[in-house]
């Protein structure tokens, strides 16, 4: 209630639901989003969090006791070094560049591994191989660079009153850095891999089931980002299935591409033990890291965004509704990204002016945990406010939005930032 009158774009607070949570806690959190009409509020399932929490080898007391650390990263609360933002990782310019021979397709650098000429794949396991290939070559060289970097943090950089405050340091005389705390872990996001999914599909479709396209014709494509082959980029748009519609084709492979980055980073460690933990999150990082990465088989243009959320359908593509949506969300398997997962839905205010729409909405968020999913979050906006806010932001500066894992005032984002928000909207009131 408090925050509700409030409604700053901090303290960042999060819902836990569990099966015992009264539906009105869920319905006053909606209802704040509609009166105020903004983005704040993630919910959290607890049975799915506490669960990977113990997989990952978290006593069933500390895993209850679990907090969000930032913005969706579930964590022990008071005993824990979690380390759980440290690095962001381009699932989808893995896929670029095995489609390229490790050469970016922005610079023609070599930057991967050489995985093939694609003119010499003959199935669709060969494309499959080589996007293995690129992603374990990077994920190696990222957990390489982030064990230099703890050790380095360790040795000149200690963090004396974090320590005093995290169980289990004082005890065993050591720095929280230098692994003193009773849990250390590392936590790293892969964004872009319901972009990588979404090519990958497109391929084995249009490419080898159809004999649609030539991969040697789809490079040429992408390396021109489709200036002569909009014919091409429409197909790869609208005659494969898109992940985010309950077509298990589509979702399959996304919770295919997930694993795979999944489980990579859960073979690392660093000098003090600490586990790898992967996270499917991007906060607003996807709209920078989009502008590295070139086009992609799924349709999308160089430089644009990549999907806004570790785990959410790509802008405009979840044309089936909501429930379809949640439906191919649950096939991911989230208990690999014990780092956390984001997923965003986007709806007018007005929809859920009634109790009776809210309530019904409380129930498609209790099916969704019940299939397994980690996190929800809503921005209750129309398109109309966002671009009055561009345009006159001196009359929205109270406005809030969720951006990704986190809440900030609209008029205070880099346009960038404020554009690709605005398309998600505008795309979602297509759909």
């Amino acid at each position: 209630e408090a925050d509700r009158y409030v409604f700053n774009s901090e303290p960042n607070i999060g819902i836990r639901v569990n099966r015992n949570t009264p539906d009105q806690l869920i319905n006053k959190v909606l209802k704040s989003l509609v009166v105020n009409e903004g983005g704040k509020y993630p919910i959290f399932n607890d049975e799915a969090i506490v669960t990977a929490l113990m997989r990952d080898g978290i006593g069933a007391n500390d895993a209850n006791n679990y907090c969000i650390v930032g913005c969706v990263e579930p964590t022990p609360s008071g005993n824990c070094m979690g380390i759980t933002n440290a690095c962001y990782f381009n699932v989808a310019k893995c896929l670029e560049l095995a489609l390229n021979d490790g050469r970016c397709l922005l610079t023609n650098e070599q930057m991967g591994v050489k995985t093939g000429d694609i003119s010499t794949f003959v199935k669709f396991e060969d494309v499959i191989e080589a996007f293995n290939t690129q992603l374990n070559y990077f994920v190696n060289l990222m957990i390489a660079a982030m064990n230099t970097i703890t050790k380095v943090i360790a040795l000149h950089t200690p963090h004396i009153y974090c320590s005093l405050l995290l169980d289990d340091c004082l005890e065993r005389g050591l720095d929280s850095v230098c692994g003193g705390a009773k849990y250390d872990y590392i936590g790293v996001q892969g964004v872009g891999c319901i972009d990588a999914a979404d090519s990958l599909t497109a391929i084995r479709k249009l490419v080898f089931q159809d004999n649609a396209i030539s991969l040697p014709d789809l490079l040429s494509a992408l390396r021109d980002n489709f200036k002569q082959s909009e014919l091409m980029r429409q197909q790869l748009l609208t005659q494969a299935p898109k992940y985010g519609n309950n077509i298990d084709s589509a979702d399959e492979m996304a919770r295919y591409v997930a694993e795979q980055y999944c489980v990579a980073v859960r073979k690392g460690k660093d000098f003090r033990g600490a586990n790898y933990r992967a996270g499917l999150y991007c906060l607003s990082s996807n709209t920078p890291i989009g502008k590295q990465t070139g086009a992609l088989p799924s349709g999308r243009l160089a430089g644009t965004p990549l999907e806004d959320g570790g785990v959410s359908p790509k802008h405009g593509m979840d044309i089936n509704g909501p429930t379809a949506a949640m439906i191919s969300l649950s096939k991911i398997n989230h208990a690999l990204a014990s780092n956390g997962t984001n997923y965003n839905q986007k709806y007018l205010p007005s929809l859920f002016a009634s109790e009776k729409n809210r309530l019904l909405l409380v129930k498609m968020i209790r099916t969704f945990f019940e299939m397994g999913a980690f996190q929800i979050q809503f921005n209750m906006l129309s398109p109309e406010t966002l671009h009055e806010a561009q345009i006159n932001p001196e009359n929205h500066r109270s406005l809030v939005v969720r951006v990704a894992g986190y809440s900030a005032f609209f008029v205070e984002l880099d346009k960038d930032i404020q554009d690709e928000i605005i398309s998600r909207t505008k795309l979602d009131i297509r759909g």
